[in-house]
């Protein structure tokens, strides 16, 4: 056990002793390149009279250039967060350079303020870690392949370009083995073990998280499946929004030569996009804020070659004054933004706030970001591979069986929140006298059906999922004895008084079984469900044997829902978990052990009437 400092001793803590450090290193880098090297090839009072024969015009084309510059780098987050506004964005993006301009090791203290920002904007904890990881993958490889770029214009303006083909080589030995890398974790699943294995850990050690899968969903947001999906979704976005703002800034370093007199002759543009390239590579050590004094040492030593000493002094003019407006302008910029997000916060309205309104009209609720869960294929159980992005949901496919379904979903809280309430039934198929019709039109459809399989006389049907039991009411009516199940409390309870029968409440997967029913009926219940095989599994141990399950679904190879794509309204996200070809559904219920007798996809005959994208399934107990 270490003794206490003695009274009066300053306790210098690592942390505090690694910020020392960091600022000694950095000082002394600062001092050395303006007060040793700058002087020893340029002369200050030279150079800023250079500086000041700058006129307005070039300096009014400075200053939009910047503006532009500044005003590409929002969009590299947003490509990654869905819904994030340019504006909070660009705030962020601003406060988050200031603060990496002004210290050492600013890098992650620009992290932390901008999840700061972000946070108090409704944006969630998973997003920001993904965001923080995917746009630095993506600027270190644009940095890596800079120097890749500027080898063939280089070397077709007649320079030299021995240590920009180093450079070169080096980005590409390193983008290969990170490229190979990536691929091989994704490829051999390693990547996502990696993710649940630190998010199950941090599980453990952590109690700052009420929910305990918020570690292992935070992990895979930033490394894991989901950063993985991400960026193969958006990867275009990303890349070219980074890329963009790099042309740009070297637009300013460009346009900053040519303010103060460094003409093509003596500078090509090619040679100074590979002094840029070179810069931005060092400067991938964070040796100093914001690279200050590395990048105008880089600059001068590269691009000062073989020129005259005015010359160098022009380019020295030319390298102070495109920092003075890429490094030194954002600071005041980044003060400004912070100091209005502090004191006026209410400016902005949240992101979440507009998701929620977003929410409401789309689904007729919000979507709590704790009732979303990932799902996996109920035959294959693998990831499916990105469709439509539905924010907050996403549409999958299987890549073994093709299936598709919603991943993320609503979880059961989610399920019990959307489906309990009252209004879900009234402002659905019992909402008009004219809905209520087409209900009873299809409902003596669907009994046909099964009255040629089953005589209704002194025969039991069993429905899932009964609603208000308008089915189960004609299904009386022709001599059925009746019984049912409704997963919403509300519902069933209005069923059972309507009925004056016993209606279930719960899952049909958590009913015993007694095999005792002539026919079980579950009409646009099976997409709804989280686990289809279990669904139909216990629906079969309903029935007796050669008994009929009847049930209906949108079908996802419909004519409507090949032309209208992620646009479909039968998708439904918050409801539809699950959307089955007719090929699809007749593989799903022979694997259940049900024998399809006829799969009706024709909106003109009464049990499906006028549902072009819907399907009625008759299957038999084998």
């Amino acid at each position: 056990m270490s003794s206490p400092a003695p009274a009066g001793e300053a306790v210098v803590t690592r942390p505090t002793r690694r910020r020392l450090i960091a600022w000694v290193v950095a000082g002394l880098v600062v001092v050395g390149v303006f007060m040793v090297f700058i002087p020893r090839i340029a002369d200050y009072s030279d150079v800023w009279s250079i500086v000041g024969d700058v006129g307005w015009t070039g300096t009014l084309v400075l200053a939009l250039l910047t503006v532009v510059n500044q005003a590409t780098y929002p969009s590299v987050t947003m490509s990654v967060i869905p819904g994030l506004r340019y504006r909070e964005a660009l705030l962020a993006r601003l406060a988050s350079t200031a603060i990496s301009n002004a210290v050492p090791g600013g890098g992650a203290a620009g992290v932390a303020v901008t999840s700061t920002m972000l946070s108090s904007w409704g944006v969630t904890a998973g997003p920001i870690a993904r965001s923080v990881v995917l746009t630095g993958i993506a600027n270190n490889v644009v940095r890596l392949a800079m120097p890749i770029a500027a080898v063939l214009p280089l070397a077709m303006s007649g320079k030299a370009v021995d240590t920009l083909l180093e450079a070169a080589l080096i980005g590409v030995a390193v983008l290969a083995v990170g490229v190979f890398t990536v691929v091989v974790l994704v490829q051999a699943g390693i990547l996502g073990s990696l993710s649940e294995g630190i998010g199950r850990l941090l599980a453990r050690v952590s109690k700052r998280f009420e929910n305990p899968d918020g570690p292992r969903r935070l992990v895979s947001e930033a490394i894991g499946t989901e950063a993985v999906r991400v960026l193969a979704r958006r990867w275009p976005a990303l890349i070219g929004a980074t890329v963009l703002g790099q042309l740009t800034l070297f637009a300013v370093l460009l346009a900053s030569l040519r303010a103060v007199g460094v003409g093509p002759g003596s500078v090509h543009w090619s040679e100074a996009f590979a002094a840029f390239a070179l810069v931005r590579l060092v400067s991938l050590l964070p040796i100093t804020p914001g690279g200050l004094g590395v990048a105008e040492a880089g600059y001068a030593a590269f691009l000062s070659i073989g020129l005259t000493e005015a010359g160098i002094e022009q380019v020295v003019a030319g390298i102070l004054l495109f920092r003075f407006f890429t490094y030194a302008v954002p600071v005041p910029l980044g003060a400004i933004a912070g100091l209005a997000w502090r004191r006026h916060p209410q400016w902005l309205q949240t992101h979440r706030e507009r998701s929620a309104r977003k929410e409401e009209a789309l689904y007729g609720m919000v979507v709590e970001p704790e009732w979303l869960e990932d799902a996996r294929c109920f035959r294959c159980g693998t990831a499916g591979e990105p469709v439509y992005d539905l924010d907050p949901f996403r549409l999958v496919r299987c890549a073994g069986c093709g299936q598709a379904f919603m991943s993320p979903r609503l979880n059961e809280s989610g399920r019990l929140a959307l489906y309990d309430d009252a209004d879900y039934f009234d402002d659905g198929v019992y909402r008009t006298p004219s809905a209520s019709a087409l209900q009873r039109t299809w409902a003596d459809g669907r009994l046909d059906l099964i009255g040629d399989l089953v005589p209704p006389q002194e025969s039991r049907i069993f429905e899932i999922g009964c609603a208000y039991g308008l089915f189960l009411e004609r299904a009386r009516v022709r001599g059925f004895e009746v019984a049912g199940l409704e997963f919403s409390g509300v519902a069933a309870r209005t069923a059972s008084q309507r009925l004056a029968v016993p209606i279930y409440e719960g899952e049909v997967v958590d009913l015993d079984g007694d095999g005792s029913f002539d026919a079980v009926a579950a009409w646009d219940v099976i997409e709804h469900v989280p686990d289809p095989a279990a669904f139909l599994a216990a629906a079969g141990r309903l029935l007796r044997e050669g008994g009929v399950l009847a049930l209906s679904c949108p079908y996802y190879d419909s004519i409507p829902a090949r032309l209208l794509r992620s646009r479909w309204w039968t998708l439904k996200p918050h409801k539809h978990i699950w959307h089955f070809t007719s090929a699809g559904l007749r593989t799903t219920l022979a694997e259940a052990g049900l024998e399809p007798v006829a799969v009706i996809r024709n909106p003109l005959t009464k049990a499906n009437y006028l549902r072009p994208d819907s399907m009625v399934a008759v299957a038999r107990k084998v």
